[in-house]
C-alpha cells in the first residue's frame, strides 16, 4: 500500500503482512490492531505464516437437482441425498446415484446416528434405518424428532420424552416393567412448559435441550439414571442449532453462541 500527499512528490511505502489477528468487526476501523482487518473478501488467514491467502473455494464433484438434505453414512461410506419431495437416494464414492430408496417418514431435516450396519434417521415421523442397501421404516417406533445411540440402545425424542429402545434392538419399543432390557422412557423437566428440541453428547452424559431456555443432563443407565437441570437461560435457534465438540457443547441462539462444558455452562 502506498501513501502520498496530494501536492508532494515523495511517497512512503507501508507493508502490511501480518493479519494473524483476523477479522474485527466490533471496533471502529481506526481502532483495530495492526494485525487485524475491518473487512475481508475471498481471503483467509494462513495460520502457519500469519499471511493472507485466497480462499481455496470448492470443486463440484456431483450434480443433483432439488437437494433438501445430505447425510453421510460413515459405516457404508455412502452419501444419502434427499430431495425437496423427501425422496432418498444413495451416492457411492465413485459418484454413482441409486434409484430412489424411498421417502422420509417425516418432513423435518434428517438427524442421524450410526447404528450396526448403517444409519438411523429421525425426521419427525417413524424412525428409519438405512442398512447400506435399503431404507426401512420401523413401524413400531415412536415418532422421532431426534435420535441418539447410548449403551446399546437407540434413544429418540418427541416433544416431551426421551424413549429408549430395547437393548440391541431398534425395532423393540414395547415397555415391560419386569424386563430391564425392554424399552423405557424418561421425562425431562416435568410440566416445565417447554418442548424437547433434541439431544447432544456431553462427555459421558446426554444433554437435553428444550425450547424454553432450559437444559437438562441425563446421566447413568436404567435403572440407575438421573436427570438434573443444568441451566434456565440458554437460547437455542432450533433442532439443528447445537453440536458437540470434544468435551463441550456449542449452542447457537438468535443473538449469541453459548458453550456448555462438562462442569459448567457459560
Amino acid at each position: 500500500m502506498k501513501l502520498g500527499t496530494k501536492h508532494g512528490e515523495t511517497q512512503t511505502t507501508i507493508v502490511r503482512a501480518d493479519f494473524s489477528g483476523g477479522l474485527n468487526t466490533t471496533a471502529n476501523i481506526d481502532g483495530i490492531a495492526e494485525n487485524q482487518l475491518s473487512l475481508a473478501l475471498n481471503v483467509e488467514v494462513d495460520h502457519a505464516t500469519g499471511r493472507l491467502k485466497t480462499v481455496a473455494g470448492t470443486t463440484d464433484v456431483l450434480k443433483f437437482a432439488n437437494i433438501f438434505a445430505a447425510v453421510y453414512d460413515e459405516i457404508n461410506r455412502v452419501l444419502l441425498l434427499v430431495t425437496q419431495e423427501r425422496k432418498v437416494y444413495a451416492v457411492t464414492n465413485d459418484g454413482q446415484i441409486s434409484n430412489s430408496l424411498g421417502t422420509l417418514s417425516g418432513s423435518l431435516y434428517p438427524i442421524s446416528t450410526s447404528w450396526e450396519d448403517g444409519l438411523l434417521l429421525a425426521t419427525g415421523g417413524k424412525l428409519q434405518y438405512f442398512n447400506g442397501t435399503t431404507l426401512e421404516t420401523i413401524a413400531d417406533s415412536p415418532n422421532a424428532t431426534g435420535v441418539y445411540v447410548r449403551a446399546g440402545r437407540v434413544l429418540v425424542t418427541d416433544d416431551n420424552n426421551v424413549r429408549y429402545s430395547g437393548v440391541g434392538d431398534e425395532t423393540n419399543w414395547t415397555e415391560d416393567t419386569n424386563d430391564d432390557s425392554s424399552s423405557k422412557f424418561v421425562e425431562a423437566g416435568y410440566k416445565d412448559g417447554g418442548r424437547l428440541i433434541g439431544m447432544v453428547n456431553l462427555s459421558t452424559d446426554v444433554l437435553l435441550v428444550k425450547d424454553n431456555r432450559r437444559l437438562y443432563r441425563l446421566s447413568g443407565e436404567f435403572p440407575n439414571w438421573s436427570i438434573v437441570e443444568v441451566s434456565r437461560n440458554v437460547e437455542v435457534s432450533g433442532r439443528l442449532g447445537f453440536c458437540a465438540v470434544t468435551d463441550s457443547v456449542f449452542i447457537l441462539g438468535r443473538n449469541a453462541v453459548q458453550n456448555v462444558q462438562t462442569t459448567n455452562g457459560s
